[in-house]
């Protein structure tokens, strides 16, 4: 078997587990093995990504060159098409040989012999053709669910939608940030070749063995994006003070509260699920942080001992994650518009519950890693309609097309004096 064949087959493996529910960076990070050279891996990967991220696109290419509906099609022989035409229409450094060659082997395993010549057919007549025109329908161009970009239509514009999905599509950028307690970004910047963002961040090309450096394993960084680092910021907490994280898993924004208070002070970083309270502890030590205390408990429920006696409270609740697409690609498949409905109740309770804990003078933010409306501005106004001892001091929607940014919403919330 080629080196080639290996990666294009290793991608197919990959795309069928994903039919079975597994979520695209665990079956990637499943999938690749450790035998496989280097370029390999980045092939198999790049198909991977290029496939689930331009999946309407290539079902419309398809359905273009094939006598067959998509529906009746295998899924094995499918997704051998839809990475046939991504490396056709997307690619340029394949030669057009290799692509079909490769795909009918391919089909020749994972179908039969008429699969082979079906997928042999269907792309040679792609290959001489070119890509055909594309509709004027966003939904194939940049290949989200149409519900999706009816969504963010009606709440956003068009103009700002289709900002938002072409760079949903781009890859995403990469970011670590400086635990200052004992380095400077500037420190971080030089030892890992990055780009110094502010005195937080540090720009890196790749993530990719970030936790097998030094600097990781001294406790020097830790990986968080550049919008949840703002979460924090836009909380303030200060020395001395008592702090919450109601949903607070694997620990990033607890752990940076814990450098903005100079570890003087309390935090209590709440999560459901006692192994990810595993983590955030793992995380703590690493950093060399001490006052990080770690709660099993459900956001949604009062925890009485701790009601109106927090000076800072963050509730970076359960959402659609809609903001996270060039991350996870999968996620617009994965989520249907009753989701938010459903996300909407849960946000609202924790919401409700956080407000409970804050003294007077206190400061709560409420945030997502989403771009919705209902999951953002709309809550945040419905929750200042039944709460008049609060105020908006902030609101913030970062768009995924805004630099270094993914789609994030942040709300801080004063209750007054």
């Amino acid at each position: 078997m080629s080196n080639s064949q290996n990666a294009r087959e290793a991608a197919l493996k990959i795309l069928h587990k994903m039919r079975d529910g597994a979520y695209i960076n665990a079956a990637v990070k499943e999938g690749l093995h450790q035998s496989m050279k280097t370029e390999d891996k980045a092939l198999a990967t790049q198909l991977v990504y290029g496939v689930v991220s331009n999946r309407t696109q290539l079902d419309y290419h398809i359905s273009k060159f094939s006598k067959i509906p998509l529906r009746k099609i295998s899924p094995w022989i499918s997704d051998i098409l839809r990475m046939g035409f991504y490396q056709l229409y997307f690619l340029d450094k394949i030669p057009v040989s290799a692509t079909v060659n490769e795909s009918v082997k391919l089909a020749k395993r994972y179908g039969h012999s008429a699969s082979a010549g079906f997928v042999n057919g269907v792309l040679r007549r792609g290959a001489k053709d070119g890509m055909p025109p594309l509709p004027d329908d966003l939904s194939v161009v940049y290949s989200h669910p149409q519900w999706l970009v009816d969504m963010w239509i009606s709440e956003y514009g068009e103009e700002t939608t289709k900002k938002m999905l072409e760079a949903n599509n781009q890859p995403p950028q990469s970011y670590v940030r400086v635990n200052t307690l004992k380095a400077s970004a500037q420190q971080i910047a030089t030892s890992l070749n990055g780009e110094v963002v502010d005195d937080l961040l540090v720009k890196v090309s790749s993530l990719g063995g970030i936790e097998n450096s030094n600097e990781y394993k001294d406790g020097l960084i830790t990986v968080q994006g550049r919008a949840s680092a703002q979460a924090v910021k836009a909380l303030g907490p200060t020395k001395g003070s008592l702090a919450l994280d109601l949903c607070s898993a694997p620990g990033g924004k607890a752990t940076l509260m814990a450098q903005m208070m100079e570890k003087q002070g309390e935090i209590i970083a709440c999560d459901i699920y006692e192994h990810k309270l595993d983590i955030i502890s793992k995380n703590a030590q690493r950093l060399g942080i001490d006052i990080i205390k770690t709660k099993l408990w459900d956001a949604q429920t009062l925890m009485k001992e701790y009601k109106g006696k927090a000076d800072f409270v963050l509730a970076d609740v359960p959402c659609s994650g809609l903001g996270t697409i060039r991350k996870k690609p999968d996620i617009r498949w994965d989520k249907q518009s009753e989701d938010i409905e459903s996300l909407c109740k849960v946000q609202k309770n924790i919401l409700n519950t956080a407000s409970k804990y804050l003294k007077k003078g206190g400061r709560l933010v409420y945030s997502t890693c989403t771009v919705s409306r209902r999951e953002n501005s709309l809550m945040i106004e419905e929750f200042l309609k039944g709460n008049s001892d609060f105020r908006l001091e902030y609101e913030k929607q970062y768009f995924p097309f805004e630099e270094g940014y993914d789609g994030f919403y942040i709300g801080v919330l004063l209750c007054k004096e």
